[in-house]
């Protein structure tokens, strides 16, 4: 996958930790445009690798020889009939092509323009908590939350009646792979119906439900999906561009991270190229932000900026009240470019 996929700290996965350490940690301001990188365990590994000798060549043998459990020697006949049938729902519900941002972009049908980012802050410490309580009081947990208000602000934008989107999932299940260096991880689709829902809470409902539903399949590797359902998943055809993709991760599990920001961690993204807006929203002791790519057009530009807004209002409507009440828009659902 390409270089920004590797945020996906897979360590942090998508979980809804009761965390103490969340509470008032994050004391210091974090610049929203500064970026950042998960660090932790993968930042020790590195440095330590190679001391051991001959003992280091016989791990890395050992996982090597192993890749193929990492890929989905570990699923069985049932996690594949489900993986099977979630995806082709998932990819017939979308005409056979991957989700797409509800709003025009500017890009031509398969055109590429240069990606830039953008970023905005969704919470202070104390705001992610509250949110996070009120998700469980409607019986989700934080990244469905997070789920749904991308949802609820698809639909009030666009007029969308479904929410479609890929994100990564961890898959370093077992002791044995807790020294392995790598990103562990896995792509599965999330999908969920707006009908007739009208407020968060019952979009958040919806939500969980597609995010248990993914998490169950998480073991399934894409490539053996492209294997068992032939030539119909198409994902990537062109390896210059990130998929659009949804991540939400809780970096605060990640041993170390309260020294990231007097270590100054950055993040080093290559250049590259795109026509849709991958998404990613990293939770850390201070803030929560959400980080954005996207072509370089003024549509895009224009659009992303409005897209983010609405979902930081959403967002920021549950801590205040608890609920948000949907003003769906009239259907313009997204036509590329």
């Amino acid at each position: 996958m390409p270089d920004q996929q590797n945020q996906n700290a897979e360590q942090c996965g998508h979980g809804d930790p009761d965390d103490p350490r969340a509470s008032d940690k994050g004391k210091q301001a974090v610049s929203r445009h500064r970026n950042r990188v998960a660090l932790g365990d993968q930042q020790r590994d590195a440095a330590n690798y190679g001391q051991g000798g001959e003992r280091d060549d016989k791990r890395r043998n050992a996982f090597i020889g192993n890749k193929e459990a990492v890929d989905g020697a570990n699923e069985s006949a049932e996690q594949q009939a489900a993986a099977v049938e979630i995806w082709r729902d998932f990819w017939l519900s979308g005409g056979e092509k991957p989700p797409s941002f509800p709003l025009p972009l500017g890009v031509e049908d398969g055109g590429f323009r240069t990606k830039l980012q953008m970023e905005t802050e969704l919470f202070d410490a104390k705001q992610a908590t509250r949110f996070q309580r009120r998700c469980r009081e409607h019986g989700g947990g934080i990244a469905a939350g997070v789920f749904a208000a991308l949802a609820v602000a698809a639909t009030e934008l666009s007029g969308v009646d479904s929410y479609r989107t890929l994100t990564p999932m961890q898959t370093r299940d077992e002791p044995r792979w807790a020294a392995a260096q790598g990103w562990f991880i896995n792509l599965v689709p999330v999908h969920f119906d707006l009908t007739g829902r009208e407020t968060f809470g019952e979009v958040l409902t919806a939500a969980e439900q597609a995010f248990e539903r993914a998490r169950r399949i998480a073991d399934v590797p894409v490539v053996k999906l492209m294997q068992l359902l032939g030539s119909k998943l198409q994902l990537q055809q062109d390896e210059r561009t990130v998929l659009p993709i949804m991540s939400f991760i809780d970096l605060r599990r990640i041993r170390g991270s309260e020294d990231w920001e007097a270590a100054n961690a950055q993040v080093l993204s290559g250049p590259g190229e795109g026509f849709d807006v991958p998404m990613w929203i990293n939770r850390l002791r201070g803030l929560t932000y959400l980080r954005a790519s996207y072509p370089d057009t003024p549509v895009a530009a224009e659009n992303v900026a409005r897209y983010l807004e609405r979902v930081r209002e959403v967002l920021h409507r549950i801590v205040d009240d608890g609920d948000h009440a949907i003003r769906r828009a009239p259907s313009t659902a997204a036509q590329p470019g």
